[in-house]
């Protein structure tokens, strides 16, 4: 398992393979990561900032989790079927989005949550760039790109 130091190092290193600095972009992630833990830099977001990688909170507190997870599908299927609304696509690449994301099964409780217990880490990376990006852009056109 990686450190905070040495995940921080090698999302440094992944960015420069694309011509990108950390401070250059916004480097969004979950709101937990900012509480205090005990590390001697106060948190996880204080051991990347230590590292020369600055990380934002998504601010998930701003949508619920049924919102979110609803932009997001709304996104999806609007992906090369409507030209009017914003989309969300991914390569086959994005290896974690395929091997989980398709495959989630719904809360049987309420079906616009994911049931619990699954590997959802990716589809909560989703939701939450389709969550800060509504609140940056409510409609219109943008050039953002979600790695």
């Amino acid at each position: 398992m990686l450190t905070n130091q040495e995940q921080a190092e090698a999302l440094r290193e992944w960015l420069e393979r694309w011509g990108l600095r950390p401070r250059q972009i916004k480097i969004l992630c979950d709101d937990a990561v900012f509480a205090r833990n005990g590390s001697p830099n106060g948190s996880v977001t204080g051991d990347f900032k230590m590292a020369g990688v600055p990380l934002q909170p998504v601010g998930k507190n701003v949508a619920t989790l049924e919102a979110g997870l609803g932009a997001l599908k709304s996104r999806l299927s609007s992906t090369r079927k409507n030209f009017t609304a914003p989309w969300l696509t991914w390569s086959t690449r994005c290896a974690a989005w395929e091997a989980t994301v398709p495959s989630l099964s719904r809360d049987p409780s309420n079906v616009e949550r994911i049931a619990s217990g699954q590997a959802d880490h990716a589809c909560d990376a989703g939701r939450y760039a389709v969550i800060w990006s509504n609140t940056k852009w409510l409609t219109g056109q943008t050039d953002v790109r979600v790695w």
